[in-house]
């Protein structure tokens, strides 16, 4: 048994170290300004869209693991090809390794946490099976990300179908006009869209599956909008051009909304890193410490409360940073 939390104390011991500095000693610290997240959103997208066109149609395999996770809603959305296929939908383009390989150090590190939170009682190994749950909150923090990618796509679709439309008059030829100019993934269903439109379905129809893909309820109003327009011999395009200054305007304030927020999330962070690595800190170096806190059940159960309050709190931060300024 000695062999064994010694093992453990050195792994978390190596876990907290790679933290520190991760945390602690950077080359020079970042300025969190709606310039400066835009640069590095900017820079996420370019390595996105880098990724090369095999990697993403590589096929996911259906296990038996999947099988039995689907059988249950409660650990449905932990299943490896349900968590692999919707970190695709973000430009996540993880494999099945890559899953397995998350899931044995996450859930590695957090059952040791918990051997030591718990002065080695049993109970720990619940982390291998909250392990699972890691994916999720990392699909989270890539869904954050993604979601500015997106509205900035979304935005420079909109105004430029806008300009198109008003100079060609025409839906079919403005989309011609549109496809060089927007990303990959919109191109794709304005492919689809003009297909449709040659067999005389209207716009709103064409466009339905970019609807479906990009459920924003200004882009919807926008293609019906952009209906109306295109049966009026693409005039009065006013309407168009107020909701892509609007959309525009929305992904401007919450991109602010980000960056006042993120500096605050960082430090929220560091401080709640440091309030969990204190047992470990006082079972290296101050063991009489440890033995007052941690050998004692009262202890045990102060220190899960008060992680269970920086988890609530974190929650909650983070629910504030993802806040629509327009609802």
């Amino acid at each position: 048994m000695n062999i064994i939390s010694s093992i453990i104390l050195v792994l978390i011991g190596v876990c907290i170290f790679v933290l520190l500095a991760t945390l602690f000693f950077k080359e020079k610290r970042k300025k969190y300004t709606a310039e400066n997240v835009l640069k590095d959103l900017e820079m996420q997208k370019l390595l996105m869209e880098k990724r090369s066109k095999d990697e993403q149609d590589i096929d996911i395999p259906y296990t038996f693991i999947d099988s039995f996770f689907n059988n249950f809603s409660f650990t449905e959305k932990i299943a490896p090809y349900n968590v692999i296929t919707e970190a695709r939908r973000y430009e996540w383009f993880i494999g099945i390794k890559e899953y397995w390989t998350i899931y044995i150090v996450g859930s590695t590190v957090l059952t040791a946490s918990l051997f030591i939170m718990l002065n080695g009682h049993i109970g720990c190994v619940i982390g291998y099976v909250l392990g699972f749950y890691i994916h999720r909150f990392m699909l989270h923090v890539h869904r954050r990300k993604y979601k500015f990618i997106e509205n900035d796509r979304i935005s420079i679709y909109m105004k430029t179908m806008t300009n198109s439309l008003h100079i060609l008059g025409t839906v079919i030829d403005a989309i011609e006009e549109v496809k060089p100019l927007v990303h990959s993934s919109i191109r794709e269903e304005l492919d689809k869209a003009t297909f449709k439109l040659k067999q005389g379905k209207s716009v709103a129809e064409a466009l339905t599956s970019l609807d479906k893909k990009y459920p924003y309820k200004e882009l919807i109003f926008f293609h019906e909008m952009l209906d109306v327009a295109d049966k009026n011999g693409g005039k009065n395009t006013e309407a168009l051009e107020s909701i892509a200054m609007d959309f525009e305007d929305r992904k401007v304030k919450q991109m602010q909304l980000y960056a006042e927020t993120t500096q605050g999330m960082k430090a929220f962070r560091n401080t709640a890193s440091i309030v969990i690595s204190l047992p470990f800190i006082f079972k290296f170096f101050v063991p009489q410490a440890y033995s007052i806190l941690m050998r004692t059940p009262l202890g045990s159960i102060v220190f899960i409360f008060i992680s269970l309050v920086i988890l609530y709190c974190y929650t909650r931060l983070q629910k504030l940073a993802d806040w629509n300024p327009e609802e």
